[in-house]
Formats: C-alpha cells, structure tokens, sequence
C-alpha cells in the first residue's frame, strides 16, 4: 500500500475508521485496519469471474 493511499481513502470517503487526535493526526485501531482488509479479501479458491 502506497504512503498516500489511507488518506486519500479518508478523502473519498471510504477505507476503514479513522479519529483524529489535535489538529492534524490520524489514528486507527488495529481491529478496524484488519477488518476492512479482511472485508475486501479474496478467496481464490471461490473466485472464479
């Protein structure tokens, strides 16, 4: 994952929860990081498009 990738989600919108701690931090928990990777993930045993 590219360095601007997370932001650039935050931006759109969409990637996983986020807080923000002061002004400009970005902080999130590791749960969420791993579960909106594992929402997304792929299964090539049963992806067969």
């Amino acid at each position: 994952m590219k360095v601007r990738t997370l932001p650039a989600w935050r931006a759109r919108g969409t990637g996983p929860r986020y807080f923000k701690v002061g002004a400009k931090a970005v902080r999130y928990f590791e749960a969420d990081l791993i579960a909106f990777l594992d929402a997304g993930a792929v299964d090539p045993t049963t992806d067969r498009s």
